[in-house]
């Protein structure tokens, strides 16, 4: 899918640094939020990661657990500063389970055209 806007140009950059699954790549994430954006990967139900620090400690977590991460994004939708995304993610968990799983997440673009906020939603069967 192209992106037709800098909130979709960022959003896709996220899932192609993920797709890297590397720490080093990281640094290249953070750039695209604000420094004290909140992003709540587990969905709303769990507390976000709040700001830079929390969100690099939740992502290098994270590729310690997934490897050969892998994304399709299905739908984009945004209306002013928010962007919804409709998205299928593959993965290895703890190098023994394949999973896949469809997520929803939608974000909010702020001052300087950084995301301030991220929550997935995720559908597991």
């Amino acid at each position: 899918m192209d992106p037709t806007s800098t909130h979709q140009e960022h959003a896709l950059r996220l899932f192609q640094i993920f797709e890297k699954g590397t720490s080093d790549a990281l640094e290249g994430v953070l750039a695209l939020f604000s420094p004290e954006a909140k992003f709540y990967m587990w969905g709303p139900h769990k507390a976000p990661m709040n700001g830079h620090k929390e969100m690099r400690e939740g992502f290098e977590g994270m590729f310690a657990q997934l490897k050969d991460f892998r994304y399709r994004v299905t739908n984009m939708a945004e209306n002013g500063s928010i962007l919804i995304i409709e998205r299928v993610e593959s993965f290895r968990f703890l190098e023994k389970h394949d999973v896949e799983v469809s997520l929803v997440s939608v974000s909010e673009l702020g001052f300087g055209s950084k995301i301030v906020s991220w929550t997935d939603y995720k559908n597991f069967k």
